[in-house]
């Protein structure tokens, strides 16, 4: 189930980015509850993905003033790859995009060589602009 992160969970979301990263120092896994980190993450929509109870996925949207959305920090647990959440979280993220924001076009940014990631975004529409790929409603 692919549902929008409930106050209080930004802990869990943040430890999942940390397992995520194998011990990898990155901006939200080392948020605290009054880090900067946080206002940045709690300025975006935040999708989470659950599984069996737990939380197992999760990604970000945000708008920008020029009416172009931005989905980010998509990431699922390795156990819980391959069963079509990381779509799921990119098309719920679209949704909000588009409908709750009105944007006309979402941007991802993906780590060159993700192919993984980049046959996600193709299967979703996206086109590759450079290093960013984009989606026009």
């Amino acid at each position: 189930m692919v549902r929008r992160m409930k106050t209080g969970e930004f802990k869990i979301v943040a430890e999942l980015l940390r397992r995520m990263s194998g011990e990898q120092e990155q901006t939200l896994g080392k948020a605290t509850a009054t880090s900067p980190e946080r206002a940045m993450v709690m300025a975006h929509e935040v999708f989470v993905a659950e599984g069996e109870g737990a939380l197992v996925g999760a990604c970000l949207a945000s708008a920008g003033a020029d009416g172009t959305g931005e989905v980010s920090w998509v990431f699922v647990e390795a156990g819980w790859r391959r069963r079509g959440l990381g779509q799921k979280l990119v098309e719920a993220a679209m949704a909000y995009l588009a409908v709750d924001r009105q944007c006309k076009a979402v941007r991802v940014y993906v780590v060159e060589g993700n192919k993984v990631a980049e046959k996600l975004y193709e299967t979703l529409g996206f086109r590759r602009m450079g290093s960013v790929w984009e989606v026009r409603s």
